[in-house]
């Protein structure tokens, strides 16, 4: 099954870029991915292409991301649209954890000039 993400990195952020509206498996399978990639500190995850999840799929991915040994950092999600944005801002505070700042945006821009702050 082919991925509906790419990850690059961008000026010394990793950047996951969902190319296709993702399912909560997709989302894991990219912070699989990301967890994989040389230690990073600053990470960007963008859902501009949206995303349409119901809620306990939300709260199960953010379970999974603690499980996941990611080195602490700063965490960007980007999400323009409204419902995708309302979502995001939920995964924010089950995903709550003293080693990972965590923040949603509506653009790209924003998110990596938080980043970078």
């Amino acid at each position: 099954m082919a991925k509906k993400y790419l990850i690059e990195n961008i000026d010394g952020i990793v950047a996951v870029r969902f190319t296709q509206e993702p399912e909560a498996q997709d989302i894991c399978d990219s912070l699989d991915d990301a967890a994989q990639i040389n230690p990073n500190n600053l990470r960007y995850w963008d859902f501009s292409c949206g995303t349409n999840l119901a809620s306990q799929d939300v709260e199960k991915v953010a379970e999974y991301a603690r499980t996941i040994q990611m080195h602490p950092g700063k965490v960007a999600i980007i999400a323009p649209q409204d419902l995708t944005y309302g979502l995001f801002r939920m995964y924010e505070v089950y995903r709550q954890e003293e080693r990972i700042q965590l923040q949603v945006f509506r653009s790209t821009q924003e998110a990596i000039d938080w980043l970078k702050a």
